[in-house]
């Protein structure tokens, strides 16, 4: 799957995270969306407010297969502001569909655009935004959705045949411009968290036959998108009687509910934002996530669009790249990196805000060891919207990972991406990007392996198997941790020793591990045994050896010192042990 001489798809890891559904026949299914939030406005000027109607008639008949959540705003500039970011931030929706009244009899206006400035009419309460603007700290002027609009329109109206004199003469139409009236504030907001998913329905008011029925009532009708053409609508059955007559198949609130799809054909291109270490991997002149990325970019497959971004592994480097990435809004972002546990790929499943103490490679840390968490989002972990078990299951399938091949590699989900750049990376690409986005942690090639140990150990060293042991003290080795392993006499307790001492009882070294994290973590896995800190070792060889190794490099490094075995401390029980702090050294 990872190795040079495989020929087969690489590129399938990015499109089994967001796979088409399909029918029996092979048609793509457009009506996968479940969750749907609809906003419209609850106090307007004109107190006949057609989207409040609208929302209304929908909360108390509901649609089909559909779970609607229903937000109703003031029409103050204020209040949009602060609650337009909280409805995807709140819960997962995956389509968001704006209501607003306009004036235009007849006539439901798609909107295609939103507009950053030039809000300057005043609200309901004779306020406006600052500096007229929808966004200070944006420098998009306009933002379009993605959301094919004119399709939308064009089936819509060839569907409910809508011809200039059905219905009182309504009429669909897409616009360009919703104005910079409070709905086009409204919709620049939310399209900032995400165009893809986003749109704006203007409504006009019910007048003549052009009624609150006609817009809202009715049953749903099945849509199914096929390759050469937008949508295939069947009658299912629906009795309509009143306002749309016999003859429709359908009604006006599925010209609103159409549009929470994505209209996207199987043939368009999906755009895919995949990221890589720019840096070499320890000490060498290699990085695994680099050298996949080089493969993916010159064999892309159909239907992907990649834009490639190899960070360097430095905090700051990443606080400038993320928002980058967030004005490019793809559909999928992919960030990959390397970590040393062999033949494992690692789909990381949680990011985290803190405790983010380890220095990169400038020696740099974020301000209070963490990320400052925005005023209206607390959130202190961040998890994707990817179907862990059904995208494993999917690869491990298709690429016969049985446990042999590819010499046992295996793809396994962790919930533990540690607190290095990576996961740093990872929390505020969540947080600001897409929510269909994925970290994928790479192990070490073979071959890549083995160069490393010649290049390390060499056809020339003269050195013996005591040289290997001692050559840690000597700065030659390039793994991500060392663990020193030592018996005491104390029953019942596992210490971690945090100091070291090279003379008596001055000039004490110190480990910089992260104690209070690693406890935790050893508490939650490990909570039958005691295990604690220990600042107070032997004058011993213990002491010796682990003030050699944290002389030569603190990161990393930790002695573990081990009580006699018995009933309870098996040898058993302190090995779990020992493989949990290696399992969160190396994936700190």
């Amino acid at each position: 799957m990872m190795g040079p001489n495989n020929l087969g798809d690489v590129n399938d890891m990015l499109t089994l995270c967001e796979r088409f559904p399909e029918d029996i026949t092979g048609n793509v299914i457009i009506d996968w969306t479940k969750s749907v939030a609809i906003a419209g406005f609850k106090s307007p000027e004109d107190p006949q407010n057609s989207t409040s109607l609208i929302l209304d008639e929908l909360e108390k008949e509901g649609v089909e297969n559909k779970e609607l959540r229903f937000f109703k705003y003031e029409m103050c500039f204020k209040e949009i502001e602060e609650e337009i970011p909280k409805i995807r931030r709140s819960q997962h929706n995956d389509f968001v569909l704006h209501l607003a009244p306009h004036s235009m009899p007849n006539t439901i206006l798609i909107e295609t655009t939103a507009f950053l400035s030039g809000y300057s009419n005043p609200d309901r309460n004779g306020k406006v935004p600052k500096n007229f603007k929808a966004k200070m700290d944006s420098e998009i002027s306009e933002w379009k959705t993605r959301v094919d609009c004119e399709e939308i329109v064009k089936a819509l109206n060839e569907n409910f045949e809508l011809d200039g004199m059905k219905f009182g003469g309504l009429k669909i139409e897409k616009s360009d411009d919703p104005g910079r009236s409070i709905a086009g504030f409204t919709y620049y907001l939310s399209l900032c968290d995400d165009d893809w998913a986003t749109l704006l329905v203007k409504v006009p008011p019910f007048e003549g036959e052009c009624t609150k029925e006609a817009v809202t009532n009715g049953s749903s009708i099945c849509r199914i998108f096929k390759k050469k053409q937008f949508f295939k609508f069947e009658n299912c059955g629906n009795p309509r009687a009143r306002m749309m007559g016999v003859d429709c198949l359908g009604d006006v609130s599925d010209m609103l509910t159409m549009c929470n799809r994505r209209m996207l054909l199987p043939d368009d291109i999906k755009t895919v934002v995949i990221t890589a270490c720019n840096d070499p991997y320890e000490n060498s002149q290699e990085n695994p996530s680099s050298e996949v990325l080089d493969e993916l970019m010159s064999n892309p497959g159909e239907h992907i669009k990649i834009l490639s971004h190899k960070i360097p592994t430095t905090f700051k480097a990443v606080n400038k790249k993320v928002p980058e990435l967030r004005r490019i809004w793809p559909q999928q972002v992919l960030h990959l990196a390397p970590h040393s546990t062999p033949k494992i790929i690692y789909f990381e499943a949680k990011a985290f805000s803190d405790r983010y103490s380890n220095p990169d490679k400038n020696g740099s840390v974020p301000e209070g060891n963490a990320i400052k968490l925005k005023e209206d989002d607390d959130r202190k972990v961040m998890e994707p919207f990817v179907d862990f078990k059904s995208l494993m299951d999917e690869l491990n399938e298709k690429f016969g990972l049985d446990g042999n091949k590819f010499g046992g590699l295996k793809i396994e989900k962790s919930e533990n991406i540690g607190r290095s750049v990576e996961g740093y990376l990872y929390f505020l690409s969540l947080r600001e990007g897409p929510m269909s986005t994925l970290f994928v942690r790479i192990p070490l090639f073979e071959d890549f392996l083995h160069k490393k140990r010649r290049k390390m150990m060499g056809t020339d060293c003269l050195g013996d198997p005591a040289d290997m042991l001692t050559m840690c003290n000597k700065g030659t080795v390039t793994g991500q941790f060392i663990l020193h392993l030592a018996a005491h006499s104390t029953p019942k307790i596992i210490y971690l020793e945090k100091m070291a001492f090279s003379n008596g009882y001055c000039n004490p070294l110190e480990s910089t591990v992260d104690f209070k994290y690693l406890l935790d973590e050893l508490d939650e896995k490990c909570e039958q045994l005691k295990i604690k800190k220990s600042e107070n070792m032997e004058r011993s060889i213990d002491n010796y050896l682990y003030s050699l190794t944290l002389r030569e490099s603190s990161q990393k490094t930790l002695l573990i010192r081990i009580p006699p075995f018995d009933d309870e401390y098996t040898k058993e029980a302190i090995t779990s042990v020992i493989r949990e702090v290696m399992r969160a050294l190396t994936r700190d």
